[in-house]
């Protein structure tokens, strides 16, 4: 029986509507049953800022001047706060929730099998679970065509926290991050708390930057932040959005209706990767990443491209979606909008 496959594409940069569009489609394809788990590295062009889904863009910067400042901008399917897309590898990680869950529960079991007659660690305030990546499978192990798991695991009795699966989906980078030598963990509570107060609303420039906050699954090297995260749940399907911030860009505090909010970029606490590897690891690094998280949770990795419907999925989603900083999720037209998308047949 082969093993199932995890989906890898490293692609070179699309402009920032493109980006996000095909991170849907690939959503939408996970949520088909088209497709298995999918990690999807890229750059950007121009330099982008990316904002939570629940930020509201137009009262954070000036999009004219912005555009005139060669900035892009968009608005992301996911969560959490805004990201500047300068010279970094940014992420997508996208798994359906029946198969991860599922596996989940297996480590999840194997981990209290390690653990028994002891307190287990804590992954998030109030919730026990294996605070590392769970095992990876002993050679030979199968996993069924699909994504099936073989590995004996039985549905968890309660639905994960969010920040569980958040943290188990990544944990594998951790993984990765060590073996290249980096010294990678996940933010500790004392981080979590005195950058909750440093990213506050209240604090210089609002809180608004994704690197002046830590959670739960945010990664630190050393004292500083290198990856930074979001993620969403949809359609029975969890997609992550991450970035590996390669090197300082800098990005104009006139794009920003508060200036304190360019400032604060500017003095973000960042682990920049050219401080910490050579120019091939960096470039080697989103293969190592897919590596690490393929063989966590059993499966091959299969490099791979966008299928000719993906591509036309994508297209419509940006001009249709992306294009547009102030699109809402069933606002008026949505029915509309997905009618043109479903038109374009199965991925």
């Amino acid at each position: 029986m082969t093993k199932a496959c995890l989906r890898v594409m490293v692609e070179g940069p699309r402009d920032p509507a493109a980006n996000m569009a095909v991170d849907e489609t690939l959503l939408r394809a996970v949520a088909a049953g088209a497709r298995g788990p999918v990690v999807r590295f890229y750059r950007w062009d121009p330099p982008s800022l990316s904002f939570g889904y629940a930020q509201d863009v137009a009262r954070l910067v000036d999009p004219a001047v912005a555009a005139a400042s060669g900035i892009g901008l968009v608005r992301r399917m996911t969560g959490g706060r805004a990201v500047f897309h300068g010279d970094e590898w940014t992420f997508s990680l996208v798994v359906p929730l029946t198969w991860f869950d599922r596996e989940l529960a297996w480590a999840h079991a194997q981990g209290m099998s390690r653990r028994k007659g002891e307190e287990s660690s804590t992954l998030a305030a109030g919730t026990s679970w294996p605070s590392t990546a769970p095992p990876a499978p002993a050679e030979g192990t199968a996993h069924a065509s699909g994504g099936a798991s073989q590995r004996g695991g039985s549905p968890l009795e309660e639905e994960p926290p969010f920040l569980v699966r958040f943290r188990a989906l990544v944990a594998p980078f951790v993984t990765a991050l060590r073996e290249a030598g980096l010294d990678a963990r996940f933010a500790t509570d004392r981080e979590i708390r005195r950058h909750r107060s440093d990213g506050a609303a209240s604090s210089p420039g609002g809180g608004v930057h994704c690197y002046q906050a830590a959670a739960g699954h945010s990664i630190y090297v050393g004292d500083r932040k290198l990856v930074g995260a979001a993620g969403v749940v949809r359609d029975g399907v969890m997609a992550v959005h991450g970035s590996l911030p390669i090197r300082f860009v800098d990005l104009p505090v006139g794009i920003w209706r508060d200036p304190a909010a360019g400032r604060a970029w500017q003095g973000l606490h960042v682990a920049w990767l050219c401080d910490l590897l050579s120019a091939p690891d960096r470039e080697a690094l989103p293969h190592r990443l897919a590596r690490s998280w393929a063989a966590t949770w059993g499966l091959d990795c299969l490099a791979d491209r966008l299928s000719e419907p993906e591509e036309q999925c994508a297209g419509r989603l940006a001009s249709l979606r992306y294009a547009r900083l102030d699109w809402k999720i069933a606002e008026p037209g949505w029915a509309e909008q997905e009618a043109l998308l479903r038109a374009i047949g199965p991925f």
